[in-house]
């Protein structure tokens, strides 16, 4: 769930972006699920080399192709 919306895939994600909602799908393992029902298994894998400190949402950002200069109105404009 993203904003609220259920998604389904990486572009809906980034579509919905909520950075609340990121956060605790991490910290939950719904991201990690998520990825893996998407298919980006190398992705999901990435999510437990995560540091738990400051640096948490640059990796989530990274892991996810999402530019962390971006806000999240801009991220949720940005389609590719």
């Amino acid at each position: 769930m993203m904003s609220g919306k259920e998604v389904k895939s990486l572009r809906e994600l980034k579509e919905y972006f909520s950075i609340d909602d990121i956060i605790n799908a991490y910290y939950s393992g719904e991201l990690e699920f998520f990825l893996r029902k998407c298919g980006e298994n190398k992705k999901a894998d990435m999510l437990g080399d995560i540091p738990q400190n400051g640096y948490l949402l640059v990796r989530l950002y990274e892991i996810l192709d999402i530019d962390p200069l971006l806000t999240e109105e801009e991220i949720k404009n940005y389609h590719v």
